[in-house]
């Protein structure tokens, strides 16, 4: 009797790779559903096509090895995912404020955050977005240029802000700097660059809708070397960016880890390293917003060889996907 157990044990085992290979071999996206009643069935699919819908799972994505786990039976069922399911680009009204300075009067110039703001706004206006892009702004200009996007953000269901060029933490708090700066000390800073709560600001009263705040930002600070000593050891400013919780409904994320700094591209690039890639994943269809940064992060380890990690905090609350193909 035991004997004959094992048996139907290996049959079952072989018969359950040979489905999980044929469905992966297909064109469509695929689960394998164990067999059991009518009524645990139906349960079993509902929870593998939400599972599959929240976290977007591309058409090459392998058949997680734990789902096709034998039950009582060695029947098997193959189920294709509707992409029906997947959020349509259609029904999100979706917005962006893309900034970008390189020209500083008192910084020198930075080569790539112009092209990154030009290559970022095509790149989001291709995937649904209205785009308002600033190149080279002054304090006051980004001020306002805040602002206006703060006014139009209950129109729509997402939000996007890309900032590219100098940023600093003073005393745990992030400040992007305008191309007019003059900064000889950590109090300049405050007084004249725009604190980064600013935006932060803005969409936190859209909990239920999605917003996404991207810093490309963390290049060597170009004033440090005029402040006093005590300032740099003491943590009041210098380097990188603070890290910043993630509104609740929002996901922000950095091109590099906090308190490091980023590689502004190498020369005769067109973009920053992080940038590059980011553009580059964004058009991957079906993709989670997570998933994208993943890929990202991989990407940008691998091509600065382990100098530079991007960095997400996140308190999003649904899924969110750049790019649709049904």
């Amino acid at each position: 009797m035991e004997t004959v157990k094992t048996i139907f044990k290996i049959v079952s085992i072989f018969l359950t790779l040979a489905i999980i290979v044929g469905c992966n071999k297909g064109s469509n996206i695929s689960v394998v559903v164990p067999t059991a009643s009518s009524s645990e069935l139906n349960v079993r699919k509902g929870h593998y096509t939400r599972a599959i819908t929240e976290y977007g799972f591309s058409k090459n994505s392998l058949v997680d090895s734990r789902v096709s786990k034998p039950y009582k039976a060695v029947k098997q069922l193959y189920v294709p995912i509707d992409k029906k399911d997947l959020p349509s680009l259609a029904n999100q009204r979706r917005i962006a404020l893309v900034i970008g300075n390189s020209s500083y009067l008192h910084a020198g110039k930075l080569r790539n955050p112009i092209n990154d703001a030009r290559a970022m706004s095509s790149t989001l206006g291709s995937l649904g977005f209205k785009v308002l892009k600033y190149e080279d702004v002054s304090l006051s200009e980004m001020k306002e240029a805040v602002d206006k996007f703060g006014e139009l953000l209950n129109q729509y269901d997402v939000a996007l802000f890309f900032y590219a060029g100098h940023g600093i933490q003073v005393n745990g708090k992030n400040y992007l700097i305008p191309v007019d700066a003059k900064i000889n000390s950590k109090k300049d800073v405050e007084y004249n660059g725009l604190d980064a709560g600013r935006i932060l600001s803005k969409m936190e009263e859209r909990e239920d809708k999605t917003n996404i705040i991207i810093l490309d930002a963390c290049r060597n600070n170009p004033f440090e070397r005029s402040w006093n000593r005590a300032v740099r050891v003491n943590g009041g400013g210098g380097s990188g960016l603070a890290f910043m919780n993630a509104p609740s409904g929002s996901l922000i994320a950095y091109s590099t880890a906090p308190g490091n700094t980023a590689s502004d591209g190498e020369e005769g690039t067109n973009n920053g390293l992080y940038t590059a890639s980011l553009i580059k994943e964004m058009k991957t269809p079906n993709i989670t917003i997570e998933e994208m940064f993943k890929r990202v992060r991989v990407d940008v380890e691998q091509k600065s060889h382990g100098k530079q990690v991007s960095w997400e905090s996140t308190s999003l609350k649904g899924s969110f996907f750049f790019k649709v193909e049904k």
